[in-house]
């Protein structure tokens, strides 16, 4: 009965039930949490593989162990499929579940992700790359940048940072590092020539992984 009364709404509509996929039911959200504003929130988002061409709610919680208590994992505002917990407990010898469910009509579907906090810190990208010649020195550049404004404590949690460099036709690169400090200076470098800069920044004590390569900046050799 309920089939066929989509059918009729579908009729109306002027649709046909041939234009919908057989099996209207979601598949299992793939989920992902990452932590860039370690150790103050995680978050974690999912996509649905396929449209249901069905009315589908999704649903998120978590908790602190498998038996822990469940909790929401709150919405973001401006992402529905984007969803935060706040002051996740650090270094737990337990890890976080957090069960991401589809349901519509013809079905449901969920997936449970565990994880530690640690392992999933990833920061956004450093900002405000700089690179600029080195006054009195031919083949050296300058380089500055500052902490991605997401990582809230960076005196208490600090970064190290990795710096590649290209130039060339080709873009040949060469990453150095880590550094500590949010500055450097490249030597050896060819003269008169350009250069193409990018910043990743890291946990300092290698928790987690490595931030995506921060905007480029580019100056040339003297």
């Amino acid at each position: 009965m309920r089939w066929c009364a989509v059918a009729v709404l579908l009729r109306v509509a002027g649709c046909s039930l041939a234009a919908l996929p057989l099996d209207n039911a979601p598949s299992k959200p793939l989920v992902r949490c990452w932590s860039p504003s370690y150790p103050e929130k995680v978050l974690c988002s999912w996509t649905l593989e396929r449209d249901t061409h069905l009315p589908t709610e999704v649903t998120a919680t978590y908790s602190l162990g498998f038996k822990g208590k469940v909790q929401q994992c709150v919405r973001d505002a401006l992402d529905d499929s984007l969803c935060v917990i706040e002051e996740p407990e650090l270094y737990s010898s337990l890890p976080y579940y957090i069960n991401v469910s589809a349901s519509n009509t013809a079905g449901q579907a969920s997936t449970l992700l565990p994880f530690i906090v640690e392992n999933i810190v990833k920061p956004d990208p450093p900002v405000n790359v700089m690179a600029t010649p080195t006054p009195g020195r031919s083949r050296q550049l300058s380089l500055q940048w500052a902490p991605p404004p997401s990582w809230p404590l960076p005196q208490l949690f600090p970064l190290k940072y990795l710096v590649q460099y290209s130039w060339g036709q080709d873009k040949h690169s060469r990453t150095v590092g880590p550094y500590e400090e949010t500055r450097c200076t490249l030597k050896g470098l060819r003269p008169r020539s350009s250069y193409t800069v990018r910043i990743s920044a890291l946990d300092f004590i290698d928790n987690g992984e490595a931030s995506e390569w921060s905007e480029p900046a580019s100056a040339s050799t003297t």
